[in-house]
């Protein structure tokens, strides 16, 4: 290879490109396996690799020295040699006729191709490999450029275990840091297993999160999509996952039935994802089953909203489960009790001036036919049930402004 070339590379990242480039030509024939030997050689020579420990070049040699077999055997099957000399006198033979290409069996193409394409998946994971190691040796990510974990502010705070954190909640951290690790592949992974339990597709990775997951979307799931559509996630040149997704229509939760049979299916899902938690959300579907049998059903509207801020409360803290229900008793009042901040039964305040209690009928002016007779008078404060009219003429003066008023008194129609 030319001098020149090797001088241009000074990163990790055109040492792999000018590889590959050679791998193309040891795989088309124009350079031989000796020549892309000498030239890998080269290449890791190069001031770029030198911070490199041994032990990692000769793992970047090895994967590149596998690359270059199978570019070397794609080459070998396809009949071309490593700059091999024309043949003069024909294709195939001594003449210079052309020889005519020999028809192959369906068998051995079929095989060939496979022979090709197990090729192509291994050239493809010798890369990655390779790759790898380079990533490994300055400190990065292979899948993404991370950043230092070690560097994050809340560093130091992470390694500190709350002294009551809860077991269940333990396990829970541990396998969600396992699933971040890769949030897209976890989820993946779950939709293409046949054990799955029936769940709206996109929470999954809420779920695999261990986010709060709105139990009214749930509930919206089983309901008809308005409008469906395919989202195709493509693995490999061979293998692609479809989903089907459609738009369910807005259903809120509003019976203790309804809520029951969301929490169902919520429940087998998370427990498909985390073994461990099941008795946990066995303990709290009996907790918010007793809330509602002890609450009346006017009020089970209430119960459904109190357990959907409870366990909102919850899941934004990484450190509690729903085992730590002393955590959100205080909930429970907000929502249930007639002194709550969310209650629907709160007393009204001294003077009648607050509370949403529902109130009784107000005494309203004009709701009988009597005439007030203070009015006339003059001496009518506040809300009165008789009739604001002038007691001569019926107009809606008093009768002290009735321009018509007798001299003498004149009784009312009505008593007070």
């Amino acid at each position: 290879m030319a001098g020149d070339a090797l001088q241009n590379i000074d990163t990790y990242d055109s040492a792999t490109i000018f590889l590959e480039q050679v791998a193309n030509r040891l795989a088309a024939g124009s350079i031989n396996r000796v020549d892309a030997d000498d030239t890998l050689q080269g290449v890791l020579a190069l001031p770029v690799f030198d911070s490199l420990s041994s032990e990692n070049l000769d793992r970047l040699r090895d994967s590149w020295g596998r690359n270059f077999d199978h570019r070397t055997q794609a080459r070998d099957q396809a009949g071309v040699s490593g700059t091999r000399a024309a043949n003069p006198s024909g294709l195939d033979g001594s003449s210079g006729d052309p020889v005519r290409p020999v028809l192959e069996d369906e068998d051995i193409l079929r095989q060939r191709a496979r022979e090709s394409l197990a090729a192509a998946e291994q050239r493809q994971k010798d890369n990655q490999d390779a790759l790898r190691v380079i990533f490994e040796a300055i400190g990065k990510d292979p899948v993404s450029a991370a950043p230092d974990k070690a560097l994050f502010g809340w560093a130091s705070d992470a390694q500190d275990t709350p002294v009551n954190m809860h077991p269940d909640a333990a396990k829970t951290v541990v396998a969600v840091e396992n699933y971040s690790r890769s949030i897209e592949a976890a989820r993946t992974s779950l939709l293409i297993q046949p054990s799955k339990p029936d769940f709206p597709a996109h929470l999954w990775s809420d779920l695999l999160r261990n986010q709060y997951v709105d139990l009214n979307k749930v509930h919206s799931h089983l309901h008809a999509p308005h409008q469906a559509s395919r989202v195709v996630e493509k693995f490999s040149d061979t293998f692609s996952l479809v989903t089907t997704t459609g738009q369910a229509p807005d259903k809120k939760i509003k019976t203790a039935a309804e809520w029951c049979y969301a929490w169902n299916i919520y429940s087998r899902a998370v427990v498909f994802a985390f073994r461990h938690r099941s008795s946990e959300l066995n303990a709290w579907n009996d907790f918010i089953m007793r809330t509602f049998a002890t609450t009346a059903d006017l009020y089970h509207d209430q119960v459904i909203s109190m357990e959907a801020s409870m366990r909102r409360h919850v899941f934004g803290n990484q450190a509690l489960c729903l085992w730590n229900r002393s955590e959100v008793a205080h909930l429970q009042h907000a929502y249930l009790s007639p002194m709550g901040s969310e209650s629907r039964t709160k007393r009204p305040a001294p003077g009648g001036t607050g509370g949403d209690a529902p109130k009784g009928p107000k005494r309203v002016r004009h709701q009988v036919e009597d005439i007030c007779k203070r009015f006339n008078m003059g001496t009518c404060v506040g809300n009165c049930m008789y009739k604001h009219s002038c007691s001569d003429c019926g107009g809606g003066h008093s009768r002290l402004a009735c321009s018509k008023a007798s001299s003498a008194g004149s009784g009312s129609r009505g008593s007070q």
